[in-house]
Order: C-alpha cells, then sequence, then structure tokens
C-alpha cells in the first residue's frame, strides 16, 4: 500500500514538471518571435521604403543639389544615376549611408537606410567638394 501511495505524488510531480517545461518552452517561442519582430522594425526591412532617385550631372546633383526632407524612422530607398562622364559618389555624414565605391558615368545604385535621428546632415560627392554639397534634414515624426 505504501508503494501506491508514493506513486501519485511522484506522478503528480512529474504531470507538474511537463506543465512547467511546455509553459517555458512557449514563454521562449514568444520572446523569440517578438525579438525577431523587433530586429525587422529596427533595420527597416518590414517597412515600405520612400523612394528618391538622385540625378548626377553637370558637377550637380538634381541640377541645384536640392535639401532632402526625410523623418526619423522612415525607411529610405535612395538611387544615385550618374549620368555625368565622369565617376562620382555620394555620401551622407552622419548617417552612415554611402555608395559603395565611385559610379563610372551611366552607373546607379540604390542606398538604403533609415535614419536614426533628428538633424541637419550634408551630402555630397567626394571628388566633387563644394559642387556636390547639398543637405538631409531629418525631422521627428
Amino acid at each position: 500500500m505504501a508503494l501506491v501511495a508514493d506513486a501519485a505524488p511522484a506522478h503528480r510531480r512529474g504531470a507538474v514538471l511537463a506543465r512547467r517545461l511546455i509553459l517555458v518552452g512557449l514563454l521562449v517561442l514568444l520572446a523569440l518571435a517578438a525579438s525577431l519582430a523587433l530586429l525587422r522594425s529596427a533595420d527597416g526591412a518590414a517597412l515600405p521604403a520612400r523612394e528618391l532617385v538622385v540625378t548626377a550631372q553637370g558637377a550637380k546633383f538634381n541640377a541645384t543639389n536640392p535639401p532632402i526632407e526625410l523623418k526619423v524612422g522612415e525607411r529610405v530607398a535612395l538611387t544615385v544615376v550618374n549620368r555625368d562622364a565622369m565617376p562620382h559618389d555620394l555620401v551622407i555624414a552622419g548617417l552612415g549611408a554611402r555608395t559603395k565605391g565611385y559610379l563610372q558615368p551611366g552607373a546607379q545604385q540604390t542606398l538604403v537606410f533609415v535614419p536614426g535621428k533628428p538633424g541637419v546632415f550634408t551630402y555630397g560627392c567626394t571628388l566633387h567638394p563644394g559642387l556636390m554639397d547639398g543637405q538631409i534634414v531629418v525631422r521627428q515624426n
């Protein structure tokens, strides 16, 4: 009789332990799913991109190096098109966005970035400073 009485509490302890393990497993899966969602939002992959085109021609971007207005957290796909007879690049100081190398005549490249802070940032061609410089104004939402 003592063996049967001892078996019941052990069985209950096993069932409680199994429920706890299932609960912990579900919590881990939930935390993992939430982390992946946050990472996806943080790098902008889940957000649609605002598409902009900047054309290098005549040692200027878009003829006048116009200011570009963006919002904090806005995913941007900025395509740089070189219609000039010389190579160009585009660097956005303070936002960590730049072309990979120099764009040869006729080439284009798309930069995808998400401004993380408000402010006024300079964009320009490192081969033609003073001629091909403009500003990007990033505003808080």
